[in-house]
């Protein structure tokens, strides 16, 4: 039996508790197996917070909606309103180049090359991921200490010519705010923006010291290491945090789920990239709802600047919506969601704010593979809530 708790939906008791108890039951229909936290807020307002699986089965430490997730790319939402602030103070400019600021790149990057650029992906620079990411790099404190990276890369296409997505450009755009703001990029952030949206339990950290209040990433691996389909994650549902639980079923056995019993993974703290202004850092679904809360409320960056961040600039390469800065832009059954998505072996993440509705949903998981079929579930039910279908 799911427990549903009272609400300031708008929408009559009733009818609220129907509406979640129907995304529930999608879910559990789905039959899946997934291992992470979700949460759906109404007009900024949580209705539904759910846990599942386990944040380290070493320990069979549960997933709980307190737990920390890795957010990957979702943490590029967070550079880009650094960057509006620091546009915002007229510290920086969109249209300013990477050689205004830095030094060390090759002249037709340093010259060329916008901030608008490097935040809609449309640079013309690549993945610094690609090439495996140096044990030395996870202990870097300052995004100027991981340039070296990047400095070395040639253009893979003409600045503007077109998106193509860049791990590259968000790195260096937070080498520019330090340059701009004289502080770490880390510090930065922490200071003006998880700070002032209340993020207590948001932070910045290598893998390997993430620390006790945090998920243990599971890739999908098959026995010899190949990759495959969600793998098992605990237990059945938890939570700790009062609201509604969403009724998601329990994980098959090994022996059900991967085909015959392959093992286990290896959590991915060895594997997972360290932190740097293209992702990586560790939050919470309750603290996802406060940045989307604190954006919305122009806590972070004034009416006009919040609307030109969140604002698609150009078509995504994939024509799912538009590129804004830092952000995605695009209209998911009728409505309009802005947010961003990250993903890794191990690590899968979803933030989508309908900035007309106070609307959110935030989905974290410490296995990939089943994260977007929840999301979709969750998008359905505040669709069908706006529409009253």
């Amino acid at each position: 039996m799911v427990a549903f708790a009272a609400c300031s939906s708008g929408l009559p008791h009733r009818e609220a508790v129907d509406l979640w108890a129907a995304l529930s039951e999608a879910i559990e229909a789905r039959r899946l197996t997934f291992s992470g936290a979700v949460l759906v807020a109404r007009d900024g307002v949580s209705v539904v917070e759910s846990a599942a699986g386990l944040a380290d089965r070493a320990t069979g430490r549960p997933n709980t909606v307190e737990t920390r997730f890795n957010l990957g790319s979702v943490a590029k939402m967070f550079t880009g309103v650094a960057v509006a602030q620091l546009v915002q103070d007229g510290r920086l400019a969109f249209n300013d180049t990477i050689g205004k600021h830095l030094a060390g790149f090759a002249k037709e990057v340093a010259d060329s090359v916008t901030l608008h650029h490097l935040l809609t992906h449309t640079s013309g620079l690549g993945d610094f991921m690609r090439g495996g990411y140096p044990e030395w790099a996870k202990e870097a404190t300052t995004a100027t200490e991981l340039l070296p990276l990047v400095t070395g890369e040639a253009l893979l296409f003409a600045p503007g010519a077109r998106e193509s997505y860049s791990n590259s450009g968000y790195l260096v755009l937070g080498a520019i705010v330090e340059a701009a703001s004289g502080q770490p990029y880390f510090d930065y952030v922490r200071g003006h923006v998880f700070e002032p949206a209340g993020m207590a339990s948001t932070d910045w950290m290598a893998p390997a010291k993430a620390g006790a209040g945090t998920a243990v990433g599971y890739p999908t691996v098959a026995a010899g290491g190949a990759a495959t389909g969600p793998v098992p994650g605990g237990p059945g549902p938890a939570s700790e945090s009062g609201r509604p639980r969403l009724n998601l079923p329990p994980p098959p056995g090994p022996a059900q789920g991967q085909g015959g019993g392959a093992p286990e993974p290896a959590g991915n703290r060895a594997l997972a990239p360290g932190p740097n202004p293209s992702g990586g850092a560790y939050s919470t679904v309750g603290d996802l709802l406060r940045f989307a809360r604190s954006l919305l409320a122009h806590r972070l960056l004034n009416p006009a600047m919040t609307e030109v961040v969140l604002a698609a600039k150009v078509p995504m390469a994939s024509g799912r919506g538009g590129v804004a800065y830092g952000f995605t832009d695009g209209t998911i059954g009728g409505l309009r969601v802005v947010g961003h998505g990250g993903g890794a072996p191990g690590i899968a993440a979803s933030l989508d704010i309908y900035p007309d509705r106070g609307d959110v949903v935030a989905v974290l998981a410490n296995t990939d593979g089943v994260l977007d079929a929840v999301r979709d579930e969750a998008r359905g039910a505040v669709g069908r809530a706006a529409t009253g279908r």
